[in-house]
């Protein structure tokens, strides 16, 4: 059974990810795909104001850390970001089938900056902690780091489909990427260099464990020519939290907020279903039959 969707009121920090179909390597980064990818995920910024903090893209998922207001502007971004990957991805590849294993996968991260600071250093790791490439700058495909290092966004193209007739469908779209939210207050230097000093750490790190263990990394070469089709023997599965916390405090105050929520809605659903019109759903809801449940404003910490 899927959880319900759960934003706080107030709006959080959230790590998102999305797994292609059996874990297959249908996101195989190659320039065209890199582009099509950067250029989805602009447009979906674009039009629905979601603060990217940074991204990375491997060969059988996507992964995001972004600020979202409320459950539907995260549904929206998402659902853009999949539906069009889908179709951009699938037709570059030859793909008619499902190209995603299912629904977008969202958990919360603490306002703590430790908790912050942990997620962004999980995101930037990718491509580098799977030991398919020693640093993660090295990625052939979209990743963050190189990008947050270089001061600037990630350029792609998006097709517009709607305008192929008047022979203006491609349009080149930008990634803008925001400040993790409890480094907001620093200026774009400072903040470029405490990235860079996690990166450092993380590089350090895999190095260390690679000597350890005797092993070396794929390579970028290697990780391109992946068969886009190949299906893994055993991806990993992993039951996921409701939010990343470092104090129990912490969990525990966004786990009772949460089951207040689920409380609330199921309470709702439960009259709705017995024929109760005036069934009250809560703020930051999807009910069934109807629209979004909207809540106060929201805006990023800072």
């Amino acid at each position: 059974m899927r959880r319900l969707r759960f934003i706080p009121e107030g709006g959080s920090l959230v790590a998102v990810s999305q797994r292609c179909f059996q874990a297959r390597f249908l996101l195989t980064p190659n320039r065209r795909v890199n582009r099509l990818l950067a250029g989805v995920v602009a447009r979906a910024q674009e039009l629905y104001g979601v603060e990217i903090i940074g991204l990375s893209a491997l060969s059988n998922h996507l992964h995001f850390l972004l600020w979202v207001r409320d459950a539907e502007q995260l549904a929206r971004f998402m659902n853009h970001v999949a539906g069009n990957v889908a179709r951009e991805i699938g037709r570059l590849r030859g793909w008619t089938g499902s190209f995603w294993d299912e629904r977008y996968a969202a958990v919360l991260v603490d306002e703590a900056e430790a908790a912050q600071i942990e997620q962004l250093c999980y995101l930037l790791a990718q491509g580098c902690k799977e030991d398919l490439v020693a640093r993660p700058r090295d990625w052939p495909g979209l990743h963050a780091a190189s990008q947050i290092l270089m001061g600037r966004g990630l350029e792609g193209t998006w097709i517009d489909r709607s305008s192929l007739r008047a022979g203006s469908a491609q349009v080149t779209k930008q990634i803008q990427l925001s400040r993790l939210p409890c480094w907001r207050h620093l200026d774009q230097e400072e903040y470029r260099l405490r990235v860079r000093d996690l990166i450092r750490q993380i590089e350090d790190e895999a190095s260390r464990r690679r000597r350890s263990a005797g092993t070396g990394v794929l390579g970028r070469r290697a990780a391109m020519r992946q068969d886009p089709f190949r299906r893994p023997r055993a991806p990993k599965r992993s039951r996921l939290p409701l939010v990343h916390a470092v104090s129990r405090v912490a969990r525990r105050r966004i786990e009772t907020a949460f089951r207040a929520f689920v409380a609330a809605y199921r309470q709702a659903a439960e009259r709705l279903r017995r024929g109760a019109r005036d069934a009250v759903f809560p703020a930051g809801s999807f009910p069934p039959p109807a629209p979004f449940v909207s809540m106060s404003g929201s805006a990023p910490p800072g």
